[in-house]
């Protein structure tokens, strides 16, 4: 039996078809996996009627097959599980992604509690002191046949009013219970401008957890409902190579609005688990393959890196790849 409130659950009813004994696992096939459930469990045997006691919880499938990637645009997650505290909420949220949908961490309009220090929540407030405000979505994974590095990365978008301050909204990421930083060394994340900051894509390197199987909390500690918040979007965990790199995106040119010379500068990432020392990039222009161009340099692993790579004669530009 569950329901969306512990006051008033729904009551429905599941039955295996045969008895079942004490300490018995019971796995009920419908439950929701996006809300908070509420159980009321009842044992029933012919005429006799026995409370049970019980522990239920949704269990996620684990991630074991990578790359895993979840952008929420056709189902709810069934690899993600959702807790909130009694001053915090956690959803799936439509029309806020990156695009489309996303999760939204977010706090209460109930903020009585909320600690802060000398008018500025600090790190310790934020972990510590204020557990009701905490919101977590949990990925349980299996890596124990992954013996190349691992990193895990997402979309991650953070708002605050101008009423209260950038240490009002909370974010960070914890495996096996263990608080790590990005690529960029950054652990605790706070809303820059008040009002939404732009999409900012995060990495982190999950390569000491190779060969393991270990657990993944994307936590969020945030005073007030809707006006401090935290959007995930396009969580992806994958495998990294020794000698792995890729375009991410050609900055220039964009358009070709008459005949001339154009620099062609390109965002090129390292996704290997070694320093990249050099790369041929091929590439196209309106259709036409274009002679490869080298790069050399030392870019170190999972780190993005803008650079001029050639200056082209252009009268029209319908793509460029």
């Amino acid at each position: 039996m569950y329901g969306d409130t512990l006051s008033n659950p729904t009551v429905l009813i599941y039955s295996t078809g045969k008895g079942n004994k004490a300490d018995t696992i019971l796995t009920i096939p419908w439950i929701n996996r996006v809300k908070a459930n509420y159980y009321r469990i009842t044992a029933v045997n012919t005429s006799l009627i026995e409370g049970a006691y019980s522990k239920v919880a949704n269990i996620p499938i684990v991630v074991s097959t990578f790359p895993r990637a979840e952008d929420f645009e056709k189902d709810p997650s069934l690899y993600i599980n959702l807790s909130s505290q009694a001053r915090s909420d956690l959803s799936f949220a439509d029309g806020i992604g990156n695009p489309g949908h996303a999760l939204k961490f977010t706090g209460s309009w109930d903020w009585d509690g909320w600690t802060e220090t000398n008018g500025q929540a600090t790190s310790t407030n934020a972990w510590i002191d204020n557990l009701t405000h905490q919101t977590t979505a949990t990925l349980y994974v299996d890596a124990t046949n992954v013996t190349q590095g691992l990193i895990l990365s997402f979309d991650l978008q953070q708002f605050y009013t101008w009423l209260w301050s950038p240490k009002t909204s909370w974010f960070r990421v914890m495996v096996n219970g263990t608080q790590i930083p990005d690529i960029k060394g950054v652990s605790d994340f706070n809303p820059v401008t008040s009002g939404e900051d732009e999409f900012v894509n995060h990495i982190f390197d999950l390569s000491a957890f190779k060969g393991s199987a270990f657990t993944i909390k994307l936590e969020s500690s945030c005073k007030h409902f809707d006006m401090d918040r935290a959007i995930v979007d396009n969580i992806k965990i994958q495998k990294t190579y020794h000698n792995d790199a890729g375009i991410l995106s050609i900055v220039e040119p964009l358009s070709a609005s008459s005949t001339g010379l154009y620099n062609v500068k390109t965002v090129i990432r390292n996704f290997g688990n070694t320093n990249l020392k050099s790369a041929n990039i091929n590439w196209m222009v309106n259709g036409n393959i274009q002679t490869p161009f080298p790069w050399t340099g030392n870019l170190v692993p999972l780190v993005t890196i803008q650079f001029q790579s050639v200056i082209i004669h252009l009268q029209r530009l319908e793509n460029m790849i």
